[in-house]
C-alpha cells in the first residue's frame, strides 16, 4: 500500500535501531529536507540500544515499527526511490545487507564516506556519499541524490555491474576448465 503520495521522493531506512546505524542522525536531518522528501523507517524500535526520544509529530517520516517478512521487505524496497544508510564512523569496515538489498532492487543509496561503502559508490556509481555523523551533510546528500534520481543518472548497468562482480566466484568456477 502506498504510504505517501506517488509524487513524493521516498527514501528508506531499513533495519535495527542500533547506535552505529544512525537512525537518529537521519531523523535529525529531516528538518533540512524539502517537504517532498519523505522518510520511511522500517525496523523494530525495541532494538534501540541508546537513549533517544522520537518526536512522533514529524509528518515527513513514516515508521513501520515491526518485523517484516522477506516478501514485504522487497515490496518496500521496490516502492521507494532510494535507500539511506546513515551509519556512524563506528560502522567503518563493517558490511551491510541493506546496501546489497538496495542494489538488488536497483535503488541508489546514500552511504557514509568511509570503507567499504565509499569504494562501492565510487566504483559502481550506485549512490552518493555523505560525511558520517553529520546530519546536515546527510540532508545535502539526500537532496543531491533526489536530483540525480530525477535526472535518471543511475543506470541499470551500474547495478548489474555490482551484482555481476558480487557473484564473481560463482562465475569464475563456472568458467574453469577441469
Amino acid at each position: 500500500k502506498e504510504i505517501f503520495r506517488p509524487h513524493n521522493f521516498k527514501i528508506l531506512y531499513f533495519g535495527n535501531w542500533f547506535y552505529g546505524k544512525g537512525v537518529d542522525i537521519l531523523i535529525k536531518s529531516s528538518k533540512y529536507l524539502d517537504k517532498s522528501i519523505k522518510i520511511i523507517i522500517v525496523g523494530n524500535s525495541n532494538t534501540l540500544n541508546f537513549s533517544y526520544k522520537l518526536d512522533k509529530k514529524n509528518k515527513n517520516i513514516k515508521i513501520i515499527n515491526r518485523y517484516v517478512s522477506n516478501i514485504e521487505m522487497y515490496k518496500i524496497f521496490k516502492s521507494v526511490d532510494a535507500v539511506v544508510l546513515p551509519y556512524r564512523k563506528t560502522y567503518m569496515y563493517l558490511s551491510s545487507g541493506v546496501l546489497v538489498n538496495s542494489i538488488q532492487s536497483f535503488k541508489p543509496a546514500i552511504v557514509p564516506n568511509f570503507y567499504p561503502f565509499n569504494e562501492i559508490i565510487d566504483k559502481y556509481k550506485v549512490g552518493v556519499k555523505f560525511n558520517p555523523d553529520n546530519h546536515k551533510s546527510l540532508a545535502k546528500g539526500i537532496m543531491s541524490l533526489k536530483k540525480l534520481v530525477q535526472k535518471k543518472y543511475f543506470k541499470e548497468k551500474y547495478f548489474n555491474d555490482y551484482l555481476e562482480d558480487m557473484n564473481y566466484p560463482d562465475n569464475m568456477v563456472a568458467k574453469l576448465k577441469l
